[in-house]
């Protein structure tokens, strides 16, 4: 026999607190009957988290991240920031105090929103607008020139991975830079899943040394063929050149989360550095990190290379906060590390 007791909102003479839940039973046998009585004591909670902003002022631009500290008055069963459609988890510091490591996509609106969540274990949820100052940045746009001779370096590496793979070099090309894209996109969700509750990583990153910059992130690339329009992406990297197989240093201490084929990228690595931020080193031409290692900032991970989708010998490199691409360039940065993340974590 199954019950429900609906206790929202509380019957009259119920308050929050201790309660003892009693269930009585008894038949109909001879004389008196058979009784039977079952008790459990239970807490009573209607009340949701108090949640305080700490700090400020906040600011965040487009591609780029933040970090903020909050208070909670109980523990919660979840905590974070919800910005758009994106949910960044909260990690406890200890004394009620929380932070969460939060970004905002490079094409995201200017008007997208901040709430703060917790959720406590009998499912009290409270929303808490946020709200940073979202800057405005310059879109860099571009335009790349594909050439038969790119489609002949280019798309064998990709049917040898996919002999699914089927049409002109041209309908390949277009498949790979749309379609395995996309499948990329959903396969690094899930690997920035896999992150520690601790930032392992201490001061600037590493930019790969002696190295020209090609191209940056947040470009809006428009592809052209034989002189048309065919495709249009969103360079979320920053490529940079050294010389050919030039070795590939880890840009700050972390762990090693996936090292292999992955799609667009080519052969990839990927370091999470605690608390959802990771950095990924793509198009390598060999690979030196195991998963599950830990490596230290400059630890070689591999040489690079032109797997993937690279028209020549260079490193795409990138950096994500759960899973959302943001500009590396901020983490290269001493004094952005020091206004933007290591004040806020540290003092409030």
């Amino acid at each position: 026999m199954e019950k429900t007791i609906s206790l929202r909102p509380l019957p009259a003479g119920l308050t929050d607190g201790e309660i003892i839940l009693r269930i009585a039973a008894s038949d109909h046998s001879w004389r008196k009957g058979n009784a039977a009585v079952w008790e459990m004591r239970k807490i009573i909670d209607t009340r949701p988290p108090r949640m305080t902003f700490l700090g400020g002022p906040h600011s965040i631009a487009p591609g780029g991240a933040g970090v903020v500290s909050f208070m909670l008055d109980e523990s919660a069963a979840l905590s974070g920031l919800q910005a758009g459609n994106s949910f960044f988890p909260a990690y406890e510091a200890g004394g009620g105090r929380y932070f969460v490591w939060y970004a905002l996509p490079c094409d995201a609106p200017p008007d997208v929103p901040f709430i703060g969540v917790a959720e406590d274990e009998a499912g009290n949820r409270t929303n808490v607008h946020f709200r940073p100052d979202v800057k405005s940045v310059r879109i860099k746009s571009d335009v790349l020139t594909l050439t038969d001779a790119f489609f002949e370096g280019v798309v064998p590496y990709f049917k040898s991975l996919d002999p699914s793979l089927k049409g002109t070099d041209l309908e390949i090309f277009l498949a790979v830079n749309r379609d395995q894209r996309a499948r990329d996109d959903e396969r690094l969700q899930a690997i920035c899943r896999d992150t520690g509750p601790r930032p392992l990583w201490r001061g600037t990153f590493l930019r790969l040394p002696r190295s020209k910059t090609m191209a940056a992130f947040g470009e809006r690339r428009t592809y052209l063929y034989n002189g048309r329009e065919i495709d249009r992406q969103i360079h979320l990297g920053v490529d940079l050149a050294s010389v050919r197989n030039c070795p590939v240093p880890a840009a700050n201490a972390g762990r090693v989360v996936f090292a292999g084929p992955l799609g667009i990228y080519g052969e990839t690595v990927i370091l999470d550095h605690g608390c959802g931020l990771f950095s990924m080193y793509c198009h390598l031409s060999r690979i030196d990190a195991a998963v599950s290692s830990s490596v230290a900032r400059g630890d070689v991970l591999g040489l690079s290379g032109a797997t993937g989708m690279a028209g020549g010998d260079h490193l795409h490199f990138a950096m994500l906060v759960h899973g959302v691409f943001v500009d590396p360039v901020e983490w290269w940065d001493a004094r952005w590390i020091q206004n933007n993340v290591a004040i806020k974590m540290e003092s409030e």
